[in-house]
């Protein structure tokens, strides 16, 4: 049965480095939504940063679903 992690914590409180362990120990696929933002947008988002980020997060959720069902475990690292 697969495992979903849902890693949370201040800015850089070490979520990422554990996020990494995880992953590896896990054999998990991780869903970010900062890394979303980022690779998509590159730039400040201004006033839309939370809407756009809903969006986000309600789209990752679908598909952390999806890979569970699937068998593999998923960690939601979106900062909770």
């Amino acid at each position: 049965m697969a495992k979903v992690f849902l890693i949370c914590g201040k800015i850089c409180s070490g979520k990422g480095f554990y996020t990494r362990q995880l992953k590896e120990k896990e054999h998990a696929v991780v869903l970010s939504c900062d890394e979303v933002e980022n690779d998509l947008f590159h730039h400040d988002l201004g006033d839309r940063r939370d809407a756009i980020s809903a969006d986000i997060k309600a789209y990752l959720h679908k598909k952390a679903v999806d890979i569970a069902r699937a068998g593999c475990n998923v960690i939601l690292d979106w900062g909770f």
